[in-house]
């Protein structure tokens, strides 16, 4: 009997130990966002209003995302290192996709910052690394989001019997 409140407890610890990450992890998300809007402002400031401000309208139609979030099923976590050298595990993952080239279409330009000219202010470099931690963050949230909901279902079950044992 005391076993089964041995394990009560520690899944209660593994699941308040994924809500501080879930919230660590949003915390940075909301950091990057608006560090990212903050110096996306700056970086509009400092382009002008002669026509090369920085807007929706200079996306190519054929934009493709350079970076998404990948979930995989299962127990198994993915140890993964990202393009700019910095290790993390998680259970999901953001990643940088290259678009696929066709023949028929023009180059691809892999950087997004390049369509916006070459000399770009660093502010808009900035941005563009903020938003990238943010996308970063939002898997991580995201892994400790299904943690959490993982260790509360096997909290509940273990408290259920526990209770039924010592009914």
């Amino acid at each position: 009997m005391a076993e089964a409140g041995v394990a009560v407890d520690q899944a209660l610890m593994a699941y308040l130990k994924d809500v501080d990450e879930y919230q660590t992890s949003m915390a940075e998300v909301v950091a990057a966002c608006k560090a990212g809007m903050f110096e996306l402002a700056r970086a509009r400031k400092s382009m002008g209003f002669k026509g090369c401000a920085v807007s929706q309208l200079q996306y190519p139609s054929r934009m493709k995302a350079t970076r998404k979030i990948e979930f995989q099923e299962g127990d198994e976590e993915i140890s993964e290192t990202n393009a700019y050298g910095e290790g993390f595990v998680m259970f999901s993952r953001a990643v940088e996709t290259v678009p696929e080239k066709s023949e028929e279409e023009e180059p691809v330009c892999t950087d997004p910052i390049k369509w916006f000219g070459i000399l770009v202010p660093s502010s808009l470099r900035a941005s563009q690394k903020n938003f990238i931690r943010a996308v970063e963050g939002a898997a991580a949230a995201s892994a400790a989001n299904m943690r959490m909901q993982k260790d509360y279902q096997r909290f509940r079950h273990l408290l259920s019997c526990n209770k039924k044992i010592t009914g």
